[in-house]
């Protein structure tokens, strides 16, 4: 049986709560640690969900900032 034990808003606290043997998690393969390693069908776990992301802005042309942070975010989600 699955249960949750631990709930984070922070990528940082929940790869910690992990190394402290509290359980498993889904990070990302770039927000693991040395200690950690991956699990997946083999280990008994079910298959990944996917995760979808949005960006929303009050405008509805984002001025160059914006639009460049947009840019740099899923260059780097989709790596």
């Amino acid at each position: 049986d699955w249960r949750i034990v631990y709930s984070t808003t922070t990528v940082e606290s929940k790869a910690a709560a992990v190394e402290a043997g509290l359980g498993v998690s889904n990070l990302t393969r770039k927000s693991m640690r040395p200690a950690m390693r991956g699990l997946g069908e083999l280990d008994g776990l079910p298959p990944p969900l996917s995760a979808e992301f949005g960006f929303f802005t009050p405008d509805e042309t984002p001025n160059s900032a914006i639009t460049a942070l947009m840019r740099r975010l899923m260059t780097a989600l989709n790596t």
